[in-house]
């Protein structure tokens, strides 16, 4: 019988309570393992897990533990990242990194062509340092999938983004739940994101948006503050995706002006089959139109 080290594919250690030395242990006899899920586990021992990980030169999949990531450590901890070749998704789960890390992880960054999803949930970064990280991501060619988490972006990060994202030719997802930045900002970030044209998802958060790219499925803006004028704007944008099949405006605060002009659009999104809208103020003949225009998505689902 062949040992099990030699067939072991995919391995969960989720929140589950084990000695750093033997969850080391166990990775390590585990060369051929291409699936490592650790998402909850607590890590102290960072340079054992290092070397662990160094040994997985196969492995295409991994979500981080909750590792203690120290800066004079953290050079080490991403070094390991370049010897998995073969490395598909990086989610660095609920690690805090540190600016240091950040720096050296965007350093690190380009030697892993084949990454396809990257998933960044908590980084304390200046302008300077969003800058380099941004760059290294714009390397990834293969990226189809990016999440920011948490991540809180300068403005700064923010343009920087917006040069990079267009070189992201194949990427269909895209979060960002924590962006800060102006008008002008804004208006070159989301141009940007227009110029994505696979781009599925996009997920703001409780951030601002302007325009999509048109093969939005999902949008998501959950916090937004805006004037009349500019939900008619809006709204309009929306009604051009063609291939939209779930809006979510969660809280976000719907005047009676863009209420007409939501109910205007929908009939224009035949494919949608998830509305949802939490927070809307309009009167009694507004309200008839938009439900009358909900009713004619003969694909809606949900509401």
């Amino acid at each position: 019988m062949i040992p099990l080290q030699h067939q072991l594919r995919k391995l969960y250690l989720c929140e589950i309570k084990l000695r750093p030395c033997d969850a080391d242990s166990a990775i390590k006899l585990l060369k051929n393992l291409k699936k490592l899920d650790l998402g909850g586990m607590k890590v102290n021992n960072g340079k054992a897990f290092i070397k662990s990980l160094s040994s997985l030169s196969f492995l295409e999949e991994i979500v981080f533990p909750d590792v203690l990531m120290h800066d004079h450590s953290v050079a080490g901890f991403f070094d390991a990242l370049t010897s998995l070749r073969y490395l598909k998704y990086l989610d660095f789960g609920r690690s805090t990194i540190t600016q240091v890390g950040a720096v050296t992880l965007a350093e690190v960054l380009p030697s892993l062509q084949l990454l396809e999803k990257l998933v960044l949930g908590n980084i304390g970064f200046d302008h300077e340092c969003q800058k380099y990280l941004f760059h290294a991501v714009g390397k990834l060619e293969y990226l189809k999938e990016h999440d920011f988490g948490w991540s809180k972006f300068t403005q700064t990060g923010a343009v920087t983004l917006a040069e990079v994202l267009p070189s992201l030719q194949l990427l269909e997802k895209l979060l960002l739940n924590n962006i800060g930045f102006d008008d002008e900002c804004q208006k070159h970030l989301f141009h940007a994101v227009g110029k994505l044209k696979y781009l599925k998802e996009l997920d703001l958060g409780s951030s601002t948006i302007t325009q999509t790219a048109a093969l939005l499925e999902k949008l998501v803006l959950k916090g937004i503050e805006f004037d009349d004028e500019c939900q008619k704007h809006l709204f309009h944008a929306a009604g051009k995706l063609k291939y939209l099949k779930e809006l979510d405006l969660g809280w976000s605060t719907i005047t009676q002006t863009g209420a007409v002009s939501l109910a205007e659009v929908l009939p224009s999104l035949e494919l949608l089959e998830k509305l949802v809208l939490k927070k809307i103020g309009f009167d009694d003949e507004c309200q008839k139109h938009l439900f009358h225009a909900v009713g004619k998505l003969k694909y809606l689902k949900k509401t």
